[in-house]
C-alpha cells in the first residue's frame, strides 16, 4: 500500500472541514474504525470506500485511487468513466434532495421516490426514503434554516445514499439510476429552449476563479457549473410540474 494514502486522507478530510473521523463517519455511513483503519494505513480501502470517500470529500477518482495503490492505464480509465457517472448522479441527487428540503413537496417527493428510485428498492430505498423525511422533520421544527443548512443536508443525504448504492449494486447500476433520473428531472420539458445545453463552453481563458482565496483548476470550474445547471433543470422541472 502506498505509504501515504493515510496521511492524505486524513489531511483531506480534515480540509473538507470534518474534525473528527466521527464527524465523516456520520456524513458518510462508512464505520469510524473503517476510517481510522484507513488513515492509519492499518487497512487498503477497497474501491467502494475509495469512491465513498472521494464523493464526501469532493476529490477526484484519479488522485485518491492512484495514492491508494499504482494503476495501469487500462484501470485507470475505467475508474475515470465511473467517475464521471457518480459525480453527475450525486450532484443530480443533491440538486433534487435540496429542493425537496426547502420545499417540502409530498407529491414531487413520491414521484420521485416512486420513479427513479423505485429502481433500488427494499431496504434500502426504505432507508434513503427514512433519513429524507426525519431531515423533513427537523427543518420543519427550526424556526430559521440558513441555505448552507439545506445544501448540507441534502449533500450528506446524498453521499449517504451513494454510500448504500454503492455497497448493494454492481457500478453498472449508478449507469441506469442516473438515466432514469435525467429522464425523470427533463420530462416536464416540452420547450426545448428551456432545457439548458449540455455542453460547456469556457471561452474566456483570461478569468480565474477562485474559493477563499485558493485557485479553482479548469475541471473544478466545469463541476460547479455542471452542479449549477443541474440544480437548474431540476427547479425549471420542478417549477413546471406545479
Amino acid at each position: 500500500m502506498s505509504n501515504n494514502i493515510g496521511v492524505y486522507l486524513k489531511e483531506k478530510r480534515k480540509q473538507a472541514n470534518f474534525r473528527t473521523q466521527e464527524a465523516l463517519s456520520n456524513f458518510t455511513l462508512l464505520a469510524q474504525g473503517h476510517i481510522s483503519r484507513a488513515e492509519s494505513s492499518k487497512t487498503r480501502p477497497n474501491d467502494e470506500t475509495l469512491m465513498i470517500l472521494a464523493i464526501a470529500l469532493g476529490l477526484d477518482y484519479e488522485e485518491v485511487f492512484t495514492k491508494a495503490k499504482p494503476r495501469t492505464d487500462e484501470e485507470l480509465g475505467v475508474i475515470l468513466e465511473q467517475e464521471k457517472i457518480d459525480k453527475k448522479l450525486f450532484e443530480s441527487v443533491v440538486a433534487i434532495f435540496t429542493h425537496l428540503l426547502k420545499n417540502d413537496d409530498r407529491k414531487l417527493q413520491m414521484d420521485f421516490f416512486n420513479g427513479p428510485l423505485n429502481l433500488i428498492k427494499g431496504e434500502i430505498k426504505n432507508g434513503v426514503k427514512y433519513r429524507l423525511e426525519k431531515a423533513q422533520d427537523h427543518l420543519r421544527d427550526t424556526a430559521s434554516v440558513k441555505e448552507e443548512t439545506y445544501n448540507y443536508i441534502a449533500r450528506r443525504e446524498a453521499t449517504r445514499m451513494f454510500y448504500s448504492i454503492s455497497r448493494g449494486f454492481a457500478k453498472g447500476f449508478r449507469a441506469n439510476l442516473l438515466k432514469e433520473i435525467e429522464d425523470f428531472t427533463q420530462a416536464e420539458h416540452t420547450d426545448s429552449e428551456k432545457v439548458p445545453k449540455e455542453v460547456i463552453e469556457l471561452t474566456d481563458s483570461t478569468r480565474l476563479f477562485s474559493i477563499e482565496g485558493e485557485l479553482l483548476s479548469e475541471k473544478e470550474v466545469y463541476a460547479i457549473i455542471e452542479h449549477h445547471l443541474t440544480s437548474r433543470r431540476i427547479e425549471e422541472m420542478f417549477d413546471h410540474k406545479k
